[in-house]
């Protein structure tokens, strides 16, 4: 594709369409709806794998740790997600003037997690 960056409006942009096919249009004549539909074409895909049921523990016991420290009615939302193949957290919702509060329970009210014990590797007896 080449675009004239002076005069964009004519490259032609692959609108998916209902039927899972794509239909070109000039830029200028597309929708902020088209456009939408075509840069999530584009995009590559998240990882699909399920997050590992250790993450999602872990993730749900900092969750529970972290609610404890805001107030009742501080819709803080904490999320565990697969990005490229590592578990991940998502806070979202934290007011400004609750910053502090969820740095106290990251720095302090939340308890470390403990590493699984090292096994040893075990020789058979000869």
């Amino acid at each position: 594709m080449e675009v004239n960056h002076e005069e964009p409006g004519g490259t032609l942009i692959e609108i998916p369409v209902e039927s899972g096919q794509v239909m070109p249009k000039a830029f200028s004549q597309c929708s902020v709806d088209e456009m939408r539909r075509a840069i999530q074409r584009k995009r590559k895909p998240s990882s699909s794998k399920p997050v590992p049921a250790e993450a999602v523990t872990r993730a749900d016991y900092y969750r529970e740790a972290l609610m404890s420290c805001f107030p009742k009615g501080v819709l803080v939302k904490v999320a565990v997600r697969n990005e490229k193949g590592r578990a991940v957290l998502d806070f979202k919702g934290i007011p400004v003037e609750q910053v502090e509060k969820l740095v106290e329970a990251l720095t302090g009210q939340v308890p470390p997690v403990l590493e699984a014990p090292r096994v040893e590797k075990v020789l058979p007896l000869a």
